[in-house]
């Protein structure tokens, strides 16, 4: 059969192609691509999925002819296509083909130009569709189980205020499997239900609905950064497996009401998110560079460009941010990204705290000031910062804006283009750097701990008897930084229960581990055994009503969000605070006009420096020390 070619679109800023989808019931899948243009409000569904693995290819018929596609979409295809009872070897079809609009498929791939263009358009393309499919992919036991229980969990929602007494995922599974498990048939059966809405149904049964619920969202779809734009911008949403529809919005009503049970992977609730949010405002949610760029830095592509244009689609003033060029190299597209990031954010330089540092990078040759996209799921806390946090520290008693008043003085060189001109001056500098608190290795808990110990040391809690910048116990500096790193914390409860806890038990662990003539490492062992038997302790009193509020959060090493992927340091002046990961003695702590952190900046020579990351520096977080008589220009590569 003849290979298929695409003829180039007149217009590839105004035309598109819809692919219609010949009804089917073979391998064979037919399909006719015409070319519509948007000022003509043509009709056709857009298809939301994951490309998935290139290999193997499948072969498909395009107007008669041979195209090769990815077997993703293959699937995707032959579950989205109507069926018929037969089928005929000629592209002419006795039933109506679905108008779809797939970007594999209706974007020529190899072409840069038309490619660029296209792209430009998506956020146009979804608005423009009468509904977008979400294809997740094939159909099995465990998606169909799935989305029973995910219309069952909506269907509650007819019962007032069920879902506000689900204290726990049992009790949820409890009252999800009461309307949603083998009793539930669509349509008058849902009625009958009505009248016992809390049966109880078999352990094993509910731990199956819990097994397809996790399989269901950990569904590559979720996590792929193309698809956010798609359900923010469409008008209308339905999900599909195989031959199994049901409606987005028991989706985002599942995030909405029961995400805190851990039914959602942190990393898959971002769709929902995004959908949620434009509905409840009414409009379609826009953001700035760099607040869309924070949300969504953890999604995976498999174009790197595709970090920066997959989330255009959302941004105000999009003229004014980037164009779309699939020609340009990643080096320049990340650069020039992070230069608009910084001067549309004219009022602060909270882009640098999401910066990549002087550490290691997804892509070589960019300077330590651009925004990077190295991730790592092991330590998905650490994208964390404290600008995300700010809202949840800025409440009374613990100020964190160190520099309020003080508008950025930026400086790009016109001879230099990966040289950052800002204006600050020097705090102190770094003596002592602790290691690293991980999360997700195999050891993880005996390595947090004795990670701990270590920390202890840098602040001298059995050292010193007060910190002499703001007159503490320093064991109340440690447990500020562990449990106040992040947001939305008490600061009643934090002085009247959690320090006095924390304190106590840390006395009984430090003398229990003194007592012992052994090595460091039976030390660490003895004191993760009582660590846990702690927290079994108080969790429980917990569960069973027997003490105020969550007490899981009380356990010092399981509580602090920012503490996770980041070190303890020391400075020559008796400063300690928390910074980024590949902090190193000899970094350098500076106050930056416009930051609202302080930030480690590294000697890099030639009056140059490599910007490490953000800082939190007990003592001066609270305080306008800034001294506009000796700040100076320092030139960041």
């Amino acid at each position: 059969m003849e290979t298929f070619t695409y003829e180039p679109l007149a217009s590839p800023n105004l035309e598109i192609r819809i692919l219609d989808l010949f009804p089917g019931s073979r391998n064979t899948i037919s399909c006719h691509l015409r070319v519509a243009r948007l000022s003509d409000s043509p009709q056709y569904e857009a298809l939301s999925y994951c490309w998935g693995s290139p290999t193997p290819q499948r072969s498909i018929k395009v107007n008669g002819k041979a195209l090769s596609i990815g077997p993703s979409l293959y699937h995707a295809l032959k579950d989205l296509r109507r069926r018929r009872d037969s089928d005929s070897d000629s592209d002419s079809d006795d039933g109506t083909p679905r108008a779809l609009w797939a970007d594999a498929i209706c974007i020529n791939q190899k072409d840069y130009g038309e490619k660029s263009a296209q792209v430009a358009l998506m956020a146009t393309i979804y608005r423009g569709a009468a509904r977008t499919v979400v294809w997740l992919g094939s159909a099995n036991s465990l998606t169909s189980r799935a989305m029973l229980v995910l219309r069952a969990v909506r269907e509650c929602s007819m019962f007032p205020r069920l879902s506000d007494h689900w204290s726990s995922w049992r009790d949820c599974q409890r009252r999800v499997r009461a309307v949603g498990g083998s009793y539930l048939r669509i349509g008058e059966e849902i009625k009958k239900e009505r009248k016992d809405p809390l049966r109880r149904n078999w352990a094993w049964e509910r731990a199956y609905d819990r097994l397809a619920l996790w399989y269901f969202f950990r569904r590559p779809w979720f996590y792929r950064m193309w698809i956010i734009q798609e359900v923010a911008l469409s008008r209308d949403l339905v999900v599909q497996s195989g031959d199994e529809v049901m409606e987005f919005d028991c989706l985002v009503y599942v995030w909405y009401r029961h995400a805190s049970f851990g039914v959602i992977p942190y990393r898959a609730q971002s769709p929902m998110q995004e959908r949620w949010t434009r509905d409840s405002t009414r409009e379609e949610h826009e953001d700035d560079l760099l607040a869309v760029f924070s949300r969504h830095e953890s999604a995976e592509v498999t174009d790197l460009r595709d970090k920066v244009y997959g989330i255009l689609g959302m941004v105000r003033h999009k003229p004014e941010v980037i164009n779309v060029d699939y020609s340009k190299d990643l080096e320049s597209i990340f650069i020039d990204f992070t230069k608009r990031a910084l001067q549309t954010r004219s009022r602060n330089l909270d882009v640098l705290s999401k910066s990549q540092g002087d550490g290691p990078s997804s892509i070589p040759g960019l300077p330590s000031w651009c925004l990077s996209w190295k991730f790592d799921e092991n330590n998905e806390t650490h994208s964390q910062t404290l600008v995300d946090s700010l809202g949840g520290f800025q409440r009374p008693g613990v100020p964190i804006r160190v520099l309020d008043n003080w508008s950025p003085d930026i400086e790009f060189p016109s001879d230099e283009p990966k040289v950052l001109g800002i204006v600050g001056q020097h705090l102190d500098t770094i003596t002592v750097a602790g290691p690293v608190m991980r999360l997700g290795s195999w050891d993880g808990p005996r390595t947090s701990f004795a990670c701990y110990l270590d920390w202890r040391r840098i602040c001298g809690v059995d050292i010193d008897r007060v910190y002499r910048h703001t007159g503490e116990e320093p064991c109340r500096v440690l447990y500020f930084m562990l449990q106040n790193m992040s947001p939305g914390g008490d600061e009643g409860k934090w002085e009247q229960v959690v320090v006095p806890r924390h304190i106590v038990f840390d006395r009984f662990i430090m003398k229990m581990i003194g007592m012992l003539p052994f090595w460091r490492r039976a030390s660490v062992e003895l004191g993760l055994l009582l660590l846990t038997v702690w927290f079994v302790f108080t969790a429980a009193r917990g569960i069973l009503g027997n003490d105020s509020g969550s007490n899981k959060k009380y356990w010092i090493l399981r509580s602090s969000v920012y503490a996770w992927g980041r070190a303890v340091f020391r400075t020559s002046r008796g400063y300690v605070g928390m910074g980024v990961p590949h902090t190193k003695v000899g970094d350098q702590i500076f106050f930056v006009r416009g930051a609202s952190v302080p930030l480690i900046l590294r000697p890099s020579g030639r009056d140059r420096w490599k910007l490490v990351g953000e800082a939190y520096v007990h003592g001066v977080m609270d305080r306008q020390l800034w001294d506009e008589t000796v700040d100076k220009r320092i030139w960041v590569e």
